[in-house]
């Protein structure tokens, strides 16, 4: 019988199908099979990635140390280790087993490949992550998946590299960590749910380019790193920043970077980096200025981040900037003032000074930040004044800042209203901070005064000075609170000698009316403090000595007979019904004659007024009863009796008549 050639075409295709799926096939039975006893936590990391994942085998660890030629004899690369010809490790899946590193490089500068390959499960030392490189050159990592690591690629000491289109998420400390390496090019990596996502420490003249930076808790950190450049980053929603630079970061270049929800900070020692307008946060430019002298940034509507370093004697008015890291920051600037500005609704803090002195924050709104409102660090001399800060975590918070002056400021329902953390000798007078978690807090913080303050309504308490607050000066405030204050501190003065705050839970009282209470008001806490001088306004106490309730009285005017408890300034009182007041200046005082005989019979309400020179007003009321006399003339038993009398003489004279 002569065979169908299509039939055997057909069986020919499925054999070969067969046949290229099988290594796919035995491949996902492997891994399934290596990671029965993985913990339940990588198990499911891993589980939910198994389809991105394209793999031939699942391999044991690499550690190459300089030794490629070894690695090439056991099959682990191939290549030659030449710039055409470079060594390959490509599609392998690789489980760290929670200790040390996927792939190790180390001592190496041959032109090498990294390729396809996932790795996760590496160890948790610091040091520990998916890819290593220590002292390597000429390497190139690309669309390699480096996720659940404690770093997902980490360089040292490495230079000339090129790290692209890699996965490097969901890692517990940082997506790329590059310590001490020069001229590497980040290009077009994903950096997703990092703490960290890119790091670069003591790191110069390298390029990230194009890499997609979102949703870590920061997004790319330079410390210590000089002529790097970052170039057209997608820089998304990063909780506490998109770009940070630090410690003596110099001649660092942004420019192109897109930032959406957070933005641009500097620290200790940034100069003279190149940030252009071109870096946009939520679509508007960033406005970077250094070393600048008078600046008038006044009115200016299309600005999405304002930074300053090194600038003096500048106006910074009328911005309204929100949904950056920080709105408004200055670095090193010196007698500037910002002033009726709105930084409200960022992802970290609305106004910054940061070793900045002598400045002026007035007039400003800085609501809804999710950190701090307004924020002095390292600062001295500056007058924070007049602005309203509510609904952040803490409202004005002043750390390693000293001299400076918080006043006359509206902090309402924040965490904490004004915060002290390691700052002396500062001025907090006259500011409203009400409705708070907590009103004011000190920590570790010496000298301070707060004086004047209205504290009011804040649930866990006014007041509190933590422990080492020494020497604080807190009188002429107003504290209503479910707790007023505590101080678990020493040396602190509750009074200044001779005036003190006012409580709202005093239970003494100011009998001589000197606005003063008679014994001191006691605050909680180990240091065992108190206000000898607590202001207490006592309103004047009535007692009514006569007449007495439900007093009958008819035609004439009832007399009273009162005494009162305290000083008074004016006395009146009033009858139910009658218009108007009338005053007494005695103790002994009789009601009104004329009034008195206008009323009409039944009962009637006195109510008594002492007011004192602080407007206080004591009050008291009697019921009294009105009768009216009885009619002048003869009783009826009496008369009833003159009547018999006169009757029987009647009768008498009758009879005597008769006779005659």
């Amino acid at each position: 019988m002569k065979s169908n050639p299509k039939i055997k075409t057909i069986i020919l295709i499925v054999i070969g199908i067969l046949f290229a799926v099988s290594p796919i096939i035995t491949t996902n039975f492997s891994f399934i099979a290596s990671n029965n006893n993985r913990s339940s936590k990588y198990s499911e990391e891993i589980n939910v990635n198994n389809e991105d994942i394209k793999i031939s085998a699942v391999s044991e660890k690499i550690h190459i140390d300089n030794n490629w030629t070894a690695a090439k004899s056991a099959g682990i690369v191939t290549g030659n280790g030449t710039y055409s010809e470079p060594y390959i490790t490509e599609d392998l899946v690789i489980d760290g087993g929670g200790s040390g590193s996927g792939i190790l490089i180390e001592n190496s500068n041959v032109y090498f490949r990294i390729e396809n390959c996932t790795v996760y499960n590496s160890g948790r030392d610091y040091y520990d992550a998916g890819i290593k490189l220590s002292d390597v050159s000429n390497g190139k990592l690309i669309n390699n998946n480096l996720s659940f690591n404690y770093i997902g690629i980490y360089l040292t000491g490495s230079n000339n590299n090129t790290l692209s289109y890699n996965n490097v998420s969901f890692n517990e400390n940082s997506g790329i960590s590059i310590t001490s390496s020069q001229n590497n090019t980040l290009f077009r990596n994903d950096a997703f749910f990092n703490y960290n996502s890119f790091v670069l420490l003591s790191s110069d003249d390298n390029i990230l380019s194009s890499n997609n930076i979102s949703y870590n808790y920061y997004g790319i950190y330079l410390g210590t790193a000089e002529n790097n450049k970052l170039l057209g980053n997608t820089v998304l929603y990063n909780d506490f920043t998109g770009i940070s630079m630090d410690y003596y970061s110099y001649h660092n270049t942004l420019s192109g970077n897109i930032m959406e929800g957070n933005g641009i900070v500097l620290g200790h020692n940034t100069f003279n980096n190149y940030i252009d307008t071109t870096n946009l946060v939520n679509g508007k430019p960033v406005y970077y200025y250094e070393g600048q002298i008078g600046l008038e940034i006044d009115g200016l509507t299309n600005i999405g981040q304002l930074i300053l370093v090194n600038c003096s004697n500048s106006l910074i008015s009328k911005l309204n900037i929100s949904h950056t890291t920080y709105a408004i920051s200055l670095y090193y600037c010196n007698n500037n003032t910002i002033s009726g500005n709105n930084a409200s609704y960022t992802e970290n803090q609305g106004i910054w000074l940061f070793y900045s002195d002598n400045n002026i924050v007035s007039g400003n709104i800085a609501n809804y930040n999710v950190n701090n409102g307004i924020a002095i660090t390292d600062s001295k001399n500056n007058n924070i004044s007049g602005n309203t800060v509510n609904n952040n975590k803490y409202g004005i918070i002043l750390t390693y800042s000293d001299n400076n002056l918080v006043s006359g400021n509206i902090i309402y329902e924040n965490i904490q209203g004004i915060r002290l953390v390691y700052s002396d000798n500062n001025i907090a007078s006259r500011n409203i901070a009400n409705d708070n978690w907590q009103g004011i807090r000190l920590f570790y913080s010496n000298n301070n005064t707060i004086s004047g303050n209205n504290v009011i309504n804040n649930s866990e308490y006014g007041i509190a000075l933590e422990e080492f607050c020494i020497g604080n000066n807190i009188y002429l405030n107003s504290f209503d609170n479910s707790l007023n204050a505590v101080d678990d501190s020493s040396d602190n003065h509750w009074d200044n000698g001779s005036i003190g705050n006012e409580w709202s839970d005093y239970l003494g009282k100011d009998t001589d009316d000197d606005s003063i209470g008679d014994i001191p008001y006691t605050i909680p806490g180990t240091a065992g403090s108190q206000d000898n001088y607590p202001i207490w306004w006592d309103a004047p106490i009535i007692s009514i000595i006569s007449p007495v309730v439900n007093s009958s009285f008819q035609n004439i005017a009832p007399q009273f007979n009162i005494s009162i408890e305290g000083i008074p300034d004016s006395m009146w009182y009033t009858i139910e019904g009658i218009l108007g007041n009338f005053p007494f200046t005695e103790l002994n005082f009789s009601i009104d004659q004329p009034t008195w005989d206008n009323l009409t019979e039944g009962p009637i309400t006195v109510t008594l007024y002492v007011q004192d020179s602080r407007i206080e007003i004591g009050t008291i009321s009697i019921v009294i009863i009105k009768s009216t006399p009885y009619a002048q003339g003869i009783p009826g038993y009496y008369l009833l009796f003159l009547l018999g009398i006169l009757s029987v003489v009647a009768i008498i004279l009758s009879k005597k008549i008769k006779k005659s």
